[in-house]
């Protein structure tokens, strides 16, 4: 935003060929809070984000559970598509938070979380594993290498990724996932939900993540 006020901004953005934009914003940011909204944003989810760092040590394990037995951990394979796009459309049909918040991206929610996982299983995902009961396949973890964050400053990040879960061990899935050896350098994760996503809340708790940072998510269409 620099020294412009939200008039000026969106004026700038008037005069560009954008359709729909979606912003983060740190929640301590009072200052770009306002000129966002000035500039006719709308808030549209809230995002808390915890890491892990592997150079402290094993994640704890997870409170014993009579169904673990019932679960097995392994990375993804290229048979797995099918089944990663069906649990995607069945956990995202009424998902709450990100695109469904939005009344003019709310229609096709669902449909955005599948391309979305389409372009994981397709080859944009760097790690992904799955958790399986009975030889079905009934969760899932994608992460992705944040490759420009390495570029710039040498830090080697695993986050913004997408995952479900329809009836697996997710607090087990996301800790496996975490301990895999992944093949690029990596210094830490990043793990995101909304602020009122509080069953993901307590497992990110259980597995002790250490909690960095909130944001608010701002959206804008064009007129």
């Amino acid at each position: 935003c620099g020294d412009l006020g939200g008039e000026n901004i969106r004026d700038l953005l008037d005069q560009t060929a954008f359709e729909h934009l979606a912003v983060r914003v740190d929640a301590s940011d009072l200052r770009t809070r306002r000129t966002l909204t000035t500039a006719g944003f709308f808030p549209a989810d809230s995002i808390l984000t915890y890491l892990y760092y592997p150079e402290d040590g094993g994640i704890p394990d997870p409170p014993p559970s009579r169904s673990t037995s019932r679960y097995t951990f392994r990375p993804y394979e290229p048979a797995d598509r099918d089944s990663i796009l069906r649990i995607t459309s069945q956990s995202y049909a009424r998902y709450p938070g990100r695109y469904h918040t939005d009344p003019w991206l709310q229609e096709l929610s669902a449909e955005r979380y599948l391309r979305w996982a389409e372009k994981c299983v397709d080859g944009e995902a760097d790690q992904i594993c799955v958790s399986e009961a009975n030889g079905r396949i009934v969760g899932y973890v994608a992460f992705r290498y944040d490759r420009r964050l390495y570029r710039v400053l040498g830090i080697g990040c695993y986050g913004g990724g997408l995952g479900a879960s329809r009836g697996g061990d997710y607090l087990r899935l996301l800790r496996y996932t975490l301990m895999c050896d992944k093949a690029i350098p990596w210094h830490f994760a990043e793990c995101d939900t909304q602020i009122d996503n509080y069953l993901v809340h307590r497992i990110y708790h259980a597995l002790k993540l250490d909690y960095v940072r909130a944001e608010y998510t701002y959206h804008l269409h064009r007129r």
